[in-house]
């Protein structure tokens, strides 16, 4: 964890954005996050499979950042129940290709499954898909 601490805080000091995909370490990786960046730092939380407790304390502790969401959020509950409590403007589809297709593309993944994806999200928001 001490490289990944290094590697926020340079990013920190060149004001670059970060792009995190943590897996099993999402404690570790929270509290590193509070003490490596600023609460300005643009942030992409990629592939995001924690808890709405937790996307509500991101999205409430650092303004830029986004949430990525997979082609999972088909046939995954609490997956859904995420986005239901992140606003659309800090969602972010993601095929996370190969891996995390969509239930109708199931085997081939690609970037062209984005509107499967965008189709399931505007269900559970209650919103056209092309909002």
């Amino acid at each position: 964890m001490n490289v990944f601490a290094r590697q926020l805080t340079m990013a920190k000091q060149s004001l670059k954005p970060v792009v995190i995909h943590s897996r099993k370490a999402e404690k570790e990786t929270y509290d590193i996050m509070k003490r490596a960046l600023i609460a300005d730092q643009p942030i992409h939380l990629h592939c995001f499979h924690d808890s709405e407790r937790a996307a509500i304390r991101y999205l409430q502790e650092f303004p830029k950042l986004y949430i990525g969401i997979t082609g999972s959020v088909i046939d995954s509950i609490p997956l859904q129940n995420i986005v239901k409590v992140i606003p659309i403007d800090r969602l972010l589809l993601e095929t996370d290709a190969p891996f995390m297709t969509p239930y109708p593309a199931r085997g081939v993944n690609h970037p062209g499954n984005i509107p499967i994806i965008a189709e399931i999200i505007a269900q559970i928001k209650n919103v056209s898909h092309y909002d």
